[in-house]
């Protein structure tokens, strides 16, 4: 009999604050949580586990870096991974999306819009959720 895995989220930002409660929520909503608090790290968790990741919460300022480019180097490794950006500042979004984001949101957002955001996002990729 296959069972249906939980969703692997990676949430990418330098606020332990910000990563915790996001982290939280994102359990309790039954996903697999990985915290990452630079694009090198989370491009190290991309690795380890076999770009097995299904989405990446990545905060605006680590997603605009071009030197991390942490966007094209996710997709380098998992071109099926969404990815969803949240900014401070709409100012990023072009930049942002021509990296290869699949949604850009600006700050302030619930933690309840951000899970339904991923979960929507999971739910329509291409990849879908994976049965084993």
């Amino acid at each position: 009999m296959s069972r249906v895995e939980k969703p692997r989220v990676i949430i990418v930002d330098n606020d332990p604050d910000t990563t915790n409660l996001l982290a939280g929520v994102f359990k309790l909503k039954r996903l697999e949580v990985f915290k990452a608090p630079t694009a090198e790290a989370c491009l190290e968790i991309l690795n380890a586990q076999f770009g097995k990741i299904d989405c990446m919460v990545v905060d605006g300022e680590i997603a605009e870096d071009r030197g991390a480019m942490l966007i094209v180097n996710a997709r380098r490794i998992n071109k099926n991974i969404v990815i969803l950006v949240l900014s401070d500042e709409d100012s990023a979004k072009t930049r942002v999306l021509d990296y290869g984001a699949d949604e850009f949101a600006v700050k302030p957002m619930s933690t309840e819009n951000v899970a339904d955001k991923v979960f929507n996002l999971i739910a329509t990729s291409k990849r879908g959720l994976r049965v084993q």
